[in-house]
């Protein structure tokens, strides 16, 4: 949870840290228009030197004022929100003439972006007519500007249709332009027409610009779609058009679209066409970075040619320093004519390069040129795709610090060790590059992502492969042929199961530990009961007696005293090879008894003292003592028959 709180901690510092004194504001809710107009804050009789534009209902307010004939020069006008006009149809400021019904204070958008602008009146942008004053500071995104049929007005401009004496510093359009309408049109992604001594300055569009009609003189620029009267010194510095112009024409009052019926347009990347010669027009340090600049050369003044990357000029100067694509299709920068020449002839153009064609709009050498020649405080910076302006948050890359960061505690773990890895592998893929600097808060949502997903690691459990199996051969054991079996018993009950593949060693160390104590078991004695018993019997006899005792001496030598419970059945047999032994003892014979040392053979009559003949003697004594009567008795009748 700490670190958690640390990562979003951290992500939000280095989002503080990269916001720039002046930028466009980034994911700030805009306030949305209901469609009603808003004075209240404008009062005739109290006229301020400036005021705050608070909502899009006190902006359309101004719009109200401005084309009932309340010009406001001098009066400063600051927007304070982001605005989106989506819903509804918009009235440009000012929509009457460079004499009434113009704007002429100063608008200044404080870097806020005025948004889903649509419009198919006769008036098309954000403003009308600016005559004298100024705009600057503004974005105008997502516009959807329409010239319908029977539409006669001759110029459009997202961010205004007539720039007259005006000044536009540090604005942006994006959006289309579409046209089908008759009649020669002027249409610009910043201003349809520049005159006089309008300055446009550290401006870009990106706008995608379309005119499907068969017409005359029509003039597209990226920046300005023409320019006339000129006066005071104009100029188009430091701009540059990124967008799409797709001049292609379209079947109108059922021409063939594929007819060459010269009508004469000219279209330029950063403006389409300039009348009028003296003072000279300047434009400078402008940049056309379009890959879609489309113009059918059968409608353009010079046939054979679809258009120009940078201007069609009437003057006697020349752009400078301007870079432009590279594509291959032969397109000149700049052409500069005399005369009108609108007859489809070449007699006074010329073809001019007006600065320096890339291949690659990175290269850093285009940064330095346009850093060398900027005007007073415009400052260019290296762009996602070609370079841009301090205060462009939309093309300026954002910072990927964080999420470089992130992946880099991600790469240093080990995959193997997790179970889930391929939620922060997932998290590190959906990584976008493409992000802008306005896009930051999404950039550092993604760094979050893989910080989260890296908080939310599990190891994966460790294998306990090695104490199952230790534990089996435990259990395999009968404890009762064991001195001791409550050493094996402490290490099993010691094993804790819930321990991670970071702490394999500890889970091997418990196998071990088992592994140990059954290796350390100690076996009861055998029973040797039954041999105590034999060699008793055999201890009993007397071996003289016997033949040959060797085979019990043999049998009780034999035995082996240090058997373990195991080996019982051994020790039962030493018993029985004793038992065998004595059963198998054969008795001496016993010899005839000798008188000591007569020297006499023998007579049959036991000898004095034999013990084993007792009852032999006992016989020999009776029958003696009957022979000694019987003798005695046959002397008396002897000796009476006398």
């Amino acid at each position: 949870m700490k670190r958690k709180l640390l990562g979003l901690l951290l992500s939000f510092c280095m989002a503080a840290a990269l916001l720039p004194g002046t930028a466009f504001a980034a994911e700030e809710a805009a306030d949305t228009w209901n469609g009603t107009a808003d004075t209240s804050w404008y009062d005739p009789n109290d006229i301020k030197a400036g005021y705050e534009i608070l909502t899009a209902e006190e902006l359309a307010g101004l719009a109200l004022l401005v084309n009932d004939g309340t010009d406001f020069a001098s009066t400063v006008f600051t927007l304070k929100t982001d605005i989106d006009l989506s819903g509804q149809e918009w009235i440009s400021i000012g929509n009457g003439n460079n004499a009434a019904g113009y704007f002429a204070g100063v608008f200044d958008g404080e870097y806020h972006v005025i948004s889903n602008m649509k419009t198919g009146k006769i008036n098309h942008g954000l403003f009308g007519i600016v005559s004298g004053g100024t705009v600057q500071n503004l974005g105008v995104e997502d516009a959807d500007i329409t010239f319908t049929d029977g539409d006669s007005s001759l110029r459009a401009g997202v961010l205004m249709d007539w720039a007259h004496n005006a000044t536009i510093k540090n604005c942006y359009t994006t959006g289309k332009i579409v046209t089908n309408a008759l009649g020669s049109k002027n249409i610009g992604g910043i201003a349809g027409q520049g005159m006089y001594g309008t300055k446009i300055i550290g401006c870009y569009s990106s706008a995608v610009i379309e005119s499907k009609a068969f017409d005359s003189s029509e003039a597209v620029g990226g920046i300005v779609g023409s320019w006339e009267t000129k006066g005071e010194q104009p100029m188009i510095a430091d701009c540059y058009f990124d967008g799409e112009i797709l001049f292609h024409g379209g079947p109108v009052d059922n021409q063939d679209p594929t007819a060459n019926n010269g009508m004469t347009n000219s279209v330029g990347g950063i403006l389409g066409m300039c009348f009028d010669n003296e003072p000279d027009l300047i434009i400078k340090n402008c940049m056309v970075a379009a890959e879609t600049v489309e113009a059918p050369s059968d409608y353009n003044i010079e046939a054979g040619n679809g258009g120009m990357w940078i201007a069609w000029y009437q003057m006697t100067g020349m752009p400078e320093n301007c870079y432009w694509p590279l594509d291959g299709r032969g397109w000149p920068a700049c052409i500069a004519f005399e005369t009108y020449a609108l007859s489809g002839g070449t007699d006074g153009l010329y073809f001019e390069e007006c600065g320096t064609p890339t291949t690659d709009f990175k290269d850093p050498s285009i940064l330095r040129g346009l850093q060398a020649n900027a005007q007073p405080g415009v400052t260019w910076v290296a762009g996602m795709e070609h370079p841009t302006f301090a205060w462009d948050d939309n093309n300026i890359p954002a910072s990927y610090q964080a999420v470089d960061e992130a992946i880099e505690k991600a790469e240093a773990l080990d995959a193997d060790l997790y179970v889930n890895y391929a939620d922060v592998a997932s998290a590190v893929e959906e990584v976008d590059r493409t992000k802008s600097k306005a896009e930051q808060a999404l950039v550092n949502e993604m760094a979050q992502n893989i910080l989260e997903a890296i908080d939310a690691l599990e190891y994966k459990p460790a294998s306990y492969d090695q104490v199952r199996t230790a534990i089996g051969k435990a259990e395999a054991l009968n404890q009762e042929e064991y001195k001791d079996f409550s050493g094996v018993e402490a290490a099993v009950k010691a094993v804790v199961w819930d321990k991670n593949i970071t702490e394999q060693a500890e889970v091997n160390a418990m196998a071990k530990a088992i592994e140990d104590a059954v290796a350390a078991l100690e076996y009861k004695p055998a029973d040797y009961s039954g041999v105590d018993a034999a060699i008793g019997k055999a201890e009993a006899l007397n071996q003289e007696e016997y033949k040959d005792f060797s085979g019990v001496e043999a049998a009780v030598k034999a035995v082996v005293w240090d058997k373990n419970i195991t080996e019982q059945a051994e020790v039962d047999a030493m018993a029985k090879a004793i038992e065998e032994a004595i059963e198998a003892l054969e008795k001496k014979p016993v010899p005839p008894e000798t008188p000591s040392g007569s020297g006499e053979p023998e007579t049959g009559v036991p000898a004095t003292g034999d013990a084993s003949s007792t009852a032999v003697w006992m016989v020999f004594t009776l029958l003696g003592m009957v022979g000694f009567a019987a003798a005695g008795t046959m002397a008396f009748k002897r000796k009476k028959v006398k």
